[in-house]
């Protein structure tokens, strides 16, 4: 099971509801911290996962359906759509890592209770982990993105964490502005104004 990192953390016991209502112990596997994402163990047959979908295939404006169970009582649902992708939200969540530009961001109402759960397209496939920023109206929402739950996936399982490298550069998209103050070739292409030990892109995991 998936869930948030910021939510394993904070339990002293964790307890999983099926949905019979009953409960099961549940044990801690692997965490993302940067990413804010927890993989639980549960002793629990007969369960059936949902399918995971393609998140790097989202589009803006595509339909999401964003589950929850924030009273503790029944699942709730909010609809919304993708309003962007790549955001950079590491700042305005629990646990989240800045310069991580890889949420999605979504229109549909997350609160607290929902923070942990899937967020579904329109085939029923999980495509993010719901994230909660707060309960604040007009407060911006956001996931993260079930492929980048792939990528790590692995490691969270077989090592209970993740690591990640230090590249130690900053890297820059170039317009034709940029090019030109740089003596560069004027054509779109990345590049690194500032690198080395001292100025990290971000710090390890």
């Amino acid at each position: 099971m998936l869930t948030n990192d910021h939510i394993a953390a904070a339990a002293p016991e964790l307890r999983v509801v099926l949905p019979d209502r009953s409960e099961v112990p549940a044990r801690l596997v692997g965490r993302d911290t940067r990413l804010d994402l927890a993989l639980l163990s549960v002793d629990a047959p007969h369960l059936a996962p949902l399918a995971l979908g393609n998140s790097d295939e989202l589009q803006v404006g595509e339909w999401l359906v964003v589950l929850g169970d924030p009273f503790g009582d029944e699942v709730s649902a909010a609809v919304g759509v993708v309003s962007a992708t790549g955001r950079d939200a590491g700042s305005r969540v629990a646990g989240g890592a800045p310069g991580l530009r890889t949420f999605l961001q979504t229109d549909a109402r997350i609160h607290r209770g929902n923070s942990g759960g899937p967020v579904l397209d329109t085939a029923g496939q999980v495509v993010g982990v719901a994230v909660a920023t707060g309960d604040r109206p007009g407060e911006l929402s956001f996931a993260i993105p079930i492929d980048r739950f792939k990528e790590v996936v692995d490691a969270m399982r077989d090592a209970g964490q993740v690591a990640r490298s230090w590249l130690g550069a900053r890297v820059q998209p170039v317009d034709a502005e940029r090019a030109q103050t740089a003596g560069l070739p004027d054509r779109p292409a990345p590049w690194s104004p500032r690198s080395g030990p001292d100025r990290p892109l971000r710090p390890p995991a």
